[in-house]
């Protein structure tokens, strides 16, 4: 993995609202937005990067330490984005990590996982942790929408309230064990291209 700079090796932008820190600090993001798109695409390589450090667990525990590994990823991105000032040069870059980002943590489930594997969608948080990203991301999107004032970026959170609304229905469909949910329908560039919702992200 290559290695993060360090602000000395950044050249300063001139922009007292924007540090060299915040540009490092979304360089890290967009690496892990694009490492969690490689694990969506190719599971295996999430099961071979993070089964290392579960070696020795059955596999039920094994498949729930690798959901909590890409879930923290997830996190780290948000949290780290959460740190930098609405003030920031670097909001205007912010749509694309906090969509891959928030687009990975669904409501806690209550199912039965004995023996399904390592489900990439099914990386969790308890609901008041949601809500609470939920919440941020809404507000930053609108800011990144006030900010440019370009109308596609208000699909970025139509996106996201339509995959939301999904990733709840996955959930409980896992727990009345109801349906087969299909969890392909839960990629946000699916929701996108079915909802005619377009950005400049493609």
């Amino acid at each position: 993995m290559l290695e993060t700079p360090d602000e000395g090796s950044v050249t300063d932008s001139g922009d007292i609202f924007t540090p060299p820190g915040h540009l490092i600090a979304m360089e890290q993001c967009y690496r892990m937005a694009a490492l969690l798109e490689l694990y969506r695409a190719f599971p295996e390589l999430s099961e071979t990067q993070l089964s290392r450090d579960y070696a020795g667990l059955d596999a039920v525990e094994k498949a729930s330490g690798q959901a909590e590994g890409v879930s923290n990823l997830a996190l780290i991105i948000l949290q780290t984005m959460e740190e930098i000032p609405v003030t920031s040069g670097t909001v205007s870059t912010q749509l694309l990590p906090l969509i891959i980002a928030r687009s990975i943590l669904g409501l806690e489930s209550g199912g039965d996982t004995t023996n399904e594997g390592f489900d990439f969608m099914n990386t969790v948080g308890t609901a008041e942790e949601v809500a609470r990203w939920r919440e941020f991301v809404r507000m930053r999107t609108r800011w990144l929408y006030q900010l440019i004032r370009l109308k596609p970026l208000r699909h970025g959170l139509l996106i996201l309230e339509e995959l939301w609304a999904r990733l709840d229905g996955t959930n409980e469909a896992n727990r009345s064990k109801d349906t087969n949910p299909d969890n392909k329908s839960c990629h946000w560039i699916n929701v996108m291209e079915e909802k005619g919702l377009e950005t400049m992200l493609d």
